[in-house]
């Protein structure tokens, strides 16, 4: 499910921006609506009989998994016409799953280790409970003594900004100018991070989100978070903004925030921050690269939805280029500079021990075009804690195809959880992997005609933490017509 999220919750989102800023773009709202229905067409195979949502649509139905569920479709209910079936089940899932007590502790498909490493287990999953429940539309009064213990256990959150954050948000969905409300706000913001170089804030995350992230993937899950609960009680413009500026900077060169979670959350701050700002009078501007104009254009009402693009490439000089951009006139524009380059693959490179190793070997590099080639990956798991998701894409070269029945052989075996296949790249969901794990794949590739190719990267990472991740080296095959 969270895989199948990872492309339909962003066009939710581009959706809901389009409409809110009223931006004239009919192409740009046809294609995210198409891309949107395939979207909740391939969600709903993640519903469990009864209600409630898993990882794979085949086991039993996860609390935490199920609370995000419900505040993807009630989202996507705002810009999309869905069957309100699914929110009102989901919902009653939940309730179901509800402690005596008005609270939430069983968060499910989730290592001992990480619950331990999330903070306060029972605040954090009550508080997103809550959080989703109320902004899916539930009754407040059905919530009272939820919100009652997320109130009397904000302590229990200590220091640790992401519990608070989710307090915060359960608790501005609830009533945002309540004094709990403001007063976990307060906390929150006596935690934030100045970044200077940036005029910018983020809120650090520690130990590991709900969504099994670690590092930097939590500290924007952390600060699209604070922003959101900030948003919402209309007050703490000053950190609203440099948290914005934050999300805006730390995006990737691909235009997402590594992990699935980190970029929805980021998108999500970003719509509620910035969805209705309009373009008033044209702000034109000016790209300069060592002193030298290079472009000019204007942002205006007619072009303020739309991503304008650079090509700098011809420009690059050896050692240092600066770039500048000027503008005149009053924006809201954003800009992000990306570059690529290649790097040849490196023998001994000396480096600290990655937290995954991956090796790919083959059983020859030299075959003819009625021969197979067998090949088996291994993955080593080097990190201190079980993680639930790693990822692992074999390439495949140029001019061979893979034979499917191996993968389909290893979800039989439950060596995997599931796998896709393209042209060039098969992927394997691995599932749990604990500390000191070993893990071998043999799979066949079948030649489809002579070729010398060297195999495109097979990578192995973590999908939560994305940051961990390792590349295996490529290998030169060559095939010859059969003789």
């Amino acid at each position: 499910m969270e895989q199948t999220s990872s492309a339909a919750y962003p066009n939710i989102l581009v959706v809901d921006y389009v409409k809110k800023a009223r931006v004239a773009s009919p192409q740009l709202l046809m294609k995210s609506e198409q891309f949107l229905n395939v979207g909740y067409q391939k969600l709903l195979t993640f519903e469990r009989p009864g209600g409630g949502f898993d990882w794979w649509g085949n086991g039993e139905p996860l609390v935490w998994l199920s609370a995000y569920g419900l505040q993807e479709f009630s989202d996507m209910a705002k810009v999309y016409p869905i069957d309100r079936g699914i929110i009102d089940r989901t919902q009653a899932f939940l309730m179901r799953k509800m402690d005596k007590d008005a609270t939430w502790s069983a968060i499910g498909a989730t290592h001992g280790e990480t619950i331990a490493n999330m903070g306060d287990p029972k605040l954090l999953l009550t508080s997103y409970v809550t959080w989703s429940l109320l902004d899916s539309g539930m009754n407040k009064k059905q919530l009272d003594k939820s919100i009652q213990y997320i109130r009397d256990h904000l302590k229990d959150a200590n220091d640790n900004a992401y519990v608070l954050a989710l307090a915060a948000n359960a608790l501005a969905a609830y009533e945002p100018k309540d004094d709990s409300t403001l007063l976990a706000l307060q906390r929150l913001d006596k935690l934030r991070k100045e970044i200077p170089e940036w005029k910018a804030i983020n809120f650090p995350g520690r130990g590991t989100s709900l969504s099994y992230a670690r590092g930097d993937s939590v500290a924007v899950e952390t600060t699209a978070l604070a922003t959101l609960a900030m948003i919402r009680t209309g007050q703490f413009s000053n950190s609203v903004n440099q948290a914005l500026t934050y999300l805006v900077k730390s995006k990737e060169g691909n235009g997402t925030w590594g992990s699935t979670q980190a970029t929805i959350l980021a998108l999500k701050a970003m719509v509620a921050g910035m969805g209705g700002q309009e373009q008033k009078e044209p702000a034109h501007f000016v790209i300069s690269v060592g002193g030298k104009e290079v472009a000019r254009s204007k942002v205006d009402k007619d072009n303020a939805d739309v991503m304008q693009t650079f090509d700098l490439k011809g420009l690059a000089q050896p050692g240092a280029n600066e770039i500048a951009i000027e503008v005149a006139g009053e924006s809201n524009l954003m800009y992000q500079i990306v570059g690529r380059h290649f790097t040849p693959w490196k023998k001994d490179i000396a480096q600290e021990k990655p937290v995954i190793d991956i090796d790919v070997a083959y059983d020859r590099t030299k075959l003819s075009t009625n021969d197979l080639l067998r090949a088996k990956a291994t993955l080593k798991y080097h990190g201190k804690l079980p993680t639930y998701m790693v990822m692992l894409d074999l390439g495949i070269a140029p001019g061979f195809t893979v034979d499917a029945g191996d993968f389909a052989e290893m979800v039989g075996k439950k060596q995997i959880q599931r796998f896709t296949i393209t042209s060039r790249t098969v992927t394997l969901y691995l599932g749990d992997v604990k500390p000191g794990d070993v893990l071998t794949f043999d799979y066949t590739l079948k030649p489809k005609y002579p070729v010398r190719a060297q195999t495109p990267p097979s990578t192995a990472y973590e999908y939560y933490t994305p940051a961990n991740r390792a590349e295996a080296r490529p290998v030169e095959l060559t095939v010859e017509e059969r003789k």
